[in-house]
């Protein structure tokens, strides 16, 4: 197709196949985008790996690029080649912002790749805290696991991502640590440091990590939920994490008998508080 104004092919490709639309959208170019759009360009023509102009602009992060293709009714789940959709490059690469929209635009965020691999998975395997936080907030199933078997944790712990492993792990046990049966195999693949803090987090509940974290919120959530601060994994109870503020805190949220390991109501904990001190 031929520019009106300048006789110029907007389709014209390069050796790799891409068009000018690729290109203008792959260094976020957005007049140039716009322009070319305007003229007639084809927004779902890709280059020789089958990437669209949105799949490149979502790579590259060019958020005013992915929304105008977006609003322009771009396919947002149009896969190059492998699988791989817009939203799943913008989870790779960690463009929040971009992943942010995709996702409140409908795009699906668990379609995988044709290795199984998921938004989710690409993130944690790259170390993108804040994609995989967000992903998991929106209900993206933890679980998913790709051909051979390997799930997000396993694949943030074979590439030394400490902070998503204790997140997907830690955060109120958004993913349970590995039982002891599979913990071996998976230490065997992580780095030193990961398999040192799963070994060392082997058969916390939820509020282990909670009071670790010094998570207040979740901590009175999982009392009142009847988890017990005396529950031990390895020695350690809940209620000897986290910083002094946090341990006092367990202590004044709730009273407890150890003997049946239940939890007293907020109105007679006082009673029970001092019927225990005599």
């Amino acid at each position: 197709m031929f520019d009106g104004r300048s006789g110029a092919d907007i389709e014209k490709a390069t050796v790799f196949g891409a068009s000018p639309l690729v290109t203008a959208s792959a260094f976020g170019h957005l007049e140039v985008v716009k322009y070319l759009m305007r003229s007639g360009a084809d927004m779902e023509a890709t280059d020789c790996h089958g990437a669209s102009p949105l799949i490149i602009a979502s790579a590259f992060g060019h958020l005013d690029v992915v929304k105008y293709l977006v609003e322009a009714e771009a396919d947002k789940e149009k896969a190059m080649r492998g699988g791989v959709s817009p939203l799943f490059y913008a989870s790779e690469n960690g463009h929040l912002n971009v992943v942010e929209y995709l996702v409140e635009s409908g795009a699906d965020k668990d379609g995988a790749d044709e290795y199984g691999a998921s938004p989710l998975y690409i993130a944690s395997c790259h170390g993108r805290l804040g994609v995989v936080k967000y992903l998991l907030a929106c209900g993206a199933n933890k679980e998913t696991a790709d051909a051979d078997g390997a799930a997000p944790l396993a694949m943030a712990s074979r590439h030394g991502h400490l902070d998503v492993v204790k997140y997907l792990v830690g955060e109120a046990g958004r993913c349970p640590p590995p039982s002891p049966a599979l913990l071996p195999d998976l230490c065997s693949e992580a780095a030193a440091d990961v398999a040192a803090w799963l070994h060392s987090v082997a058969g916390w509940g939820p509020l282990h990590f909670a009071c670790e974290a010094d998570c207040r919120p979740v901590i009175q959530r999982l009392l009142r939920s009847g988890a017990s601060p005396l529950t031990e994994a390895g020695s350690v109870t809940p209620v000897m994490l986290g910083s002094a503020a946090t341990r006092r805190f367990v202590a004044d949220a709730v009273v407890w008998n150890p003997e049946g390991n239940t939890l007293f109501p907020p109105a007679v904990q006082d009673v029970v508080r001092t019927a225990m001190l005599l």
